[in-house]
């Protein structure tokens, strides 16, 4: 089975091999595994507690997925009307018809891509506020009970270090997700047209 990778009306189509996506997304498994184990070590309630708002951004990355689905299919269904009408200008240059349908179709591409370009934007930005903040709870944590469990500024340290590559490793796979999501529904929209 492959993914695609680019695909537009009138450009190659590039596939992209299973094993070759889970190989961007391998370090990023491997990074959350070993930063929870690392803070499981140094206290059960830290890591469970890191796990489970990592939770948070995967959900939000398939609800937020879920929401753009009808906007990229939309999105990929104007720009074949808009070949077909593109085409249909040159062929018929005098024909204000054809022109006034073109116009009309580009406006409705561009309405939508702006919305996809926001939404995207916005939930992104959404998913990285709340990597922070798990990144916060758990130095809040480590703060309320580091002398319970004696944690040095350096433990400190290694947290913050931690949970900021991770975060900043989920952004990149999340957005390979997105890519592949987007690039999956273009391929929806373009069989079922031609």
């Amino acid at each position: 089975m492959y993914h695609i990778n680019v695909l537009a009306p009138g450009s190659k189509i590039c596939l992209l091999r299973p094993f070759e996506t889970w190989r961007t997304l391998t370090p990023v498994i491997t990074k959350i595994i070993v930063v929870s184990g690392s803070l499981l070590a140094y206290n059960r309630l830290i890591g469970t507690t890191y796990v489970a708002s990592l939770s948070i951004p995967i959900l939000m990355t398939i609800l937020f997925n879920s929401k753009l689905r009808v906007l990229r299919d939309k999105q990929y269904s104007v720009l074949s009307e808009a070949s077909g009408a593109e085409v249909e200008v040159i062929v018929s240059k005098n024909n204000l018809e054809a022109r006034n349908k073109l116009k009309n179709i580009m406006r409705e591409r561009k309405e939508i891509i702006l919305s996809l370009a926001y939404r995207s934007q916005l939930f992104l930005y959404l998913r990285q506020a709340t990597l922070v903040g798990s990144q916060f709870l758990v130095v809040f944590l480590a703060l309320g009970i580091k002398d319970k469990i004696g944690l040095t500024l350096g433990d400190f340290t290694m947290i913050v270090g931690y949970t900021g590559q991770v975060a900043v490793a989920l952004i990149s796979a999340v957005s390979v997700v997105d890519t592949m999501l987007s690039y999956s529904r273009a391929y929806h929209v373009f069989a079922k047209e031609y």
